[in-house]
């Protein structure tokens, strides 16, 4: 099945102003782009950009706590 980044981003959760940052940046790139310019993504695409989503959140929680025991750097090793 193929996708348009609006349809992916409707599916995913993932912003399509995201998917176009992550097809820039090599992240995840559409399976194909279309003459118009619209991108289009397969199933892999949109199983790829719900794990990107994922650990996007992981990592955001791990900057929170990271930053939140900068104060005490002896809470740091809680972190890890």
């Amino acid at each position: 099945m193929e996708y348009t980044s609006n349809k992916l981003s409707k599916m995913s959760g993932v912003s399509a102003r995201t998917l176009r940052y992550y097809d820039e940046i090599g992240l995840l790139k559409p399976a194909r782009t279309e003459l118009s310019g619209y991108r289009i993504y397969e199933q892999s695409e949109n199983y790829n950009s719900k794990m990107c989503k994922y650990y996007k959140a992981k990592m955001y929680n791990i900057y929170i706590r990271f930053h939140s025991c900068e104060a005490s750097p002896v809470n740091r090793s809680l972190i890890f």
